[in-house]
């Protein structure tokens, strides 16, 4: 055994040991000194039970069947007037919605989803064919929209309130674009705003607006690679700045082999990537590739415009041609900071893929859906990447804006491209072009020839005039500005999480952009995710597991990430239904202060306690007041 002198030293230790745990354990269980601990996250009510109907609307869209369209309605209508409207879109190029529910019948709405021309479940199919969100889907939404707010009838001649044993609010109606079935929802608005003005609200969830986001031009969740050619946080700013020098085509290379057969196209064989390593083929897991779209009977690669233009000022098409390569970007800023540091910085109409070849003077900068006095007034945006080096892109992006002749001539070398959004879908196109222009930065003569660089130009990649063509039908960010004057009171909320289900990029440049566009333009009301006090009444949770952005305010690229909800905390259902409910109570109600200590209207579906009648009577006269 242990001598006697260890033999106490161990006694001693051993009660000291046995005392300290009992204090830690005391102190555990006293209030002050207790840890923290948020509420549950993973709460998953129950569902009350919901109703559906389901018809065929006639359109010139969809011959023969029409638009399959399904009805799902509430036991209960959210307000004694009625049930308010939701009209779901799904994202997206595939023509079927049939599938996408976002159980608005649990806030007490009417959930109308339909199917484009071409798409459908079994027989329950829509005519007409699939035209990947072009001209007939967009008629066939019209129709849609008309039939939800009591302006069109099925086959059988009955409205929608013919179809639904409850009652329904018409004048509360509102859109939930699922991704880039927001794209499509905008598109559509703009071009038959003089039929649609009863639209009342907007709801848009991680909508890719914008040609660089749908499909994903900076990085997808389903890429290996993100593309670090573009300038992380500058969407902020109302651009997205991409460095295009090493752009690439590699003929014999396949990005998505098979998809085309699935969807009853020939191969198309051609990569469009960034050669990083300038051995002149694409690794697909260390060089980032762009995905492009495709369009019925095109049988094309079709790239956003602005991608296209660096293919066309580039002339990636012809290997043998005679590239000049531009001085490096930080000698081509000291040697042009001087001479531009006085100029006055202007804006214009042009959409960001001008024709590099337009030779006038007076050449601007583009703000692209910002007026410059909002673009100046905006805080400059913070670094979040390293390529390119921060000091050299701050620097080219403060000369862009102070002299757009300059950023003309370093765009014709690749060296950078820009893309926002613009209140003019009309690309103006020179009347002539030049044979050969000057570039008076580099004091190089270069060959600006159109038709000789697409005389190279690949039959299955689609030439800059039709890639404009085609987004200029789909791109929704092109509408923002006709939106905002065509539904001046229209209330909108984009639907954004921390980890987003297509977009990659950690600044979330596809969020940053479209929230300050709506800004820019001077939306009525536009705030980034639902009140918070919301998704605390419909998910049963604390309030601090959501976050809050006021809206109406700017927000910046070092900013965003405080302002998204966190990924998987609920169901995205749930984060729709508290999105609806909260749009519909402000146009009901015609309250749209921020932050509420509690929701405007308190609807009971069954599930939750329920709400006495007292309260809701209460409420609604504290509200008309």
């Amino acid at each position: 055994m242990f001598p006697p002198i260890r033999r106490i030293l161990f006694i001693v230790l051993f009660n000291l040991l046995v005392l300290s745990q009992t204090l830690f354990c005391s102190a555990a269980t006293t209030n002050n000194a207790a840890p923290a601990i948020p509420e549950d996250s993973t709460k998953v009510l129950p569902l009350a039970p919901e109703q559906s109907v389901s018809t065929f609307l006639p359109s010139t869209s969809a011959p023969g069947n029409g638009l399959a369209v399904n009805i799902i309605y509430p036991k209960k209508p959210r307000y004694k007037e009625g049930a308010p409207i939701a009209v779901v879109i799904p994202g997206g190029d595939a023509p079927s919605g049939l599938n996408l529910c976002i159980h608005g019948a649990q806030a007490g709405f009417i959930e109308l989803r339909f199917s484009f021309p071409g798409g459908g479940v079994g027989a329950f199919k829509s005519g007409g064919y699939n035209d990947y969100r072009g001209a007939k889907s967009q008629k066939a939404l019209r129709d849609i929209l008309l039939f939800a707010a009591g302006n069109g009838e099925d086959f059988r001649h009955r409205k929608i309130a013919d179809l639904v044993p409850i009652k329904l609010s018409n004048n509360n109606i509102g859109i939930v674009g699922w991704s880039n079935g927001g794209n499509i929802a905008l598109v559509t608005m703009e071009k038959y705003s003089t039929d649609l003005g009863f639209i009342s609200w907007l709801a848009l969830y991680e909508c890719p607006l914008g040609s660089l986001f749908f499909p994903p031009a900076l990085g997808s969740a389903h890429d290996f690679i993100l593309n670090s050619h573009y300038r992380q946080g500058s969407a902020a700013t109302g651009h997205c700045l991409i460095d295009f020098r090493k752009l690439a085509w590699q003929a014999d290379a396949h990005q998505n082999p098979g998809i085309h057969k699935k969807l009853g196209e020939p191969d198309l064989p051609g990569v469009i990537y960034f050669d990083d390593n300038q051995n002149g083929k694409w690794d697909e897991t260390i060089e980032y590739a762009f995905n492009y779209c495709l369009d019925r009977g095109l049988n094309k690669q079709i790239y956003p415009p602005d991608i296209t233009s660096a293919m066309e000022r580039l002339n990636i098409f012809n290997p043998a041609a005679n590239k000049t390569t531009s001085t490096p970007v930080a000698a081509a800023i000291s040697t042009t900071a001087s001479t531009t540091a006085n100029a006055t910085a202007s804006t214009t109409t042009n959409t960001p893929s001008q024709n590099s070849t337009a030779t006038s003077a007076t050449n601007t900068v583009s703000t692209n859906g910002s007026n410059s006095a909002n673009t100046a007034a905006r805080p400059k945006t913070t670094q979040m990447g390293q390529k390119p080096p921060p000091d050299v892109a701050d620097r080219v992006y403060d000369l862009f804006k102070a002299a757009g002749q300059w950023r003309k001539n370093v765009e014709r070398n690749g060296i950078i491209n820009t893309l926002s959004f613009n209140q003019n879908k009309v690309r103006p196109l020179p009347t002539k072009t030049p044979a050969i222009e000057k570039d008076s930065v580099t004091a190089k003569t270069y060959i600006i020839d159109k038709k000789e660089i697409l005389k190279n130009w690949p039959p299955s990649v689609a030439t800059l005039d039709e890639s404009e063509a085609y987004f200029q039908e789909r791109d929704g960010s092109l509408s923002i500005a006709a939106i905002c004057s065509s539904y001046p009171h229209l209330l909108i909320t984009i639907l954004a999480s921390q980890v987003d289900h297509l977009q990659s990029q950690p600044d979330h440049p596809h969020i940053v952009l479209q929230y300050n566009a709506w800004l820019d333009n001077n939306a009525h009301w536009v705030r980034l995710n639902p009140e918070s006090i919301y998704l605390m009444s419909l998910a049963n949770m604390g309030k601090s597991n959501f976050v809050q952005k006021e809206p109406n305010t700017p927000i910046e690229a070092t900013d965003i990430v405080d302002y998204l909800e966190p990924a998987g905390a609920i169901k995205d259902y749930v984060y729709a239904d508290a999105t609806i409910a909260e749009l519909a109570d402000r146009y009901q109600f015609k309250k749209l202060d921020s932050p509420l200590i509690e929701p405007i209207y308190n609807y009971d579906n069954g599930t939750t306690p329920a709400v006495t009648a007292q309260t809701n009577s209460k409420s609604d006269k504290e509200i008309k007041k």
